[in-house]
């Protein structure tokens, strides 16, 4: 291999593994914050799901199938484990503090089927 294409990799790879764990690194950085609830554990979760999904999905990533099923049965699994009954780490509260929470309810109220 030439010496370019070394540092070529590297950087594909380190690009590919840095869009892969950028949404959690953020919502951890948002979850840190004093006034974190249950409600921001259960929203923030569900926003790094969907954006890994995204990451892991994107074709500028170019990831191998394989890397692409281990980090989303991963996603899942931890998934599981948090807000499934059978979970160690489940809990109702998440849902009922998401539930209850009332900036929930105003996206709904400016929403408008069709545009």
């Amino acid at each position: 291999m030439p010496p370019g294409s070394h540092a070529f990799a590297y950087q594909t790879q380190l690009r590919q593994f840095v869009s892969i764990g950028e949404p959690a690194t953020k919502a951890l950085k948002c979850l840190e914050a004093d006034q974190a609830t249950l409600d921001d554990v259960f929203m923030f979760w569900h926003a790094i799901v969907q954006a890994t999904q995204t990451a892991v999905h994107d074709s500028k990533n170019e990831l191998p199938l394989e890397v692409q099923e281990e980090v989303l049965d991963l996603l899942g699994y931890r998934y599981k484990q948090m807000f499934a009954e059978d979970g160690g780490l489940s809990s109702d509260a998440y849902i009922a503090t998401a539930y209850l929470n009332p900036g929930m309810y105003l996206p709904l109220l400016y929403y408008q089927p069709g545009i």
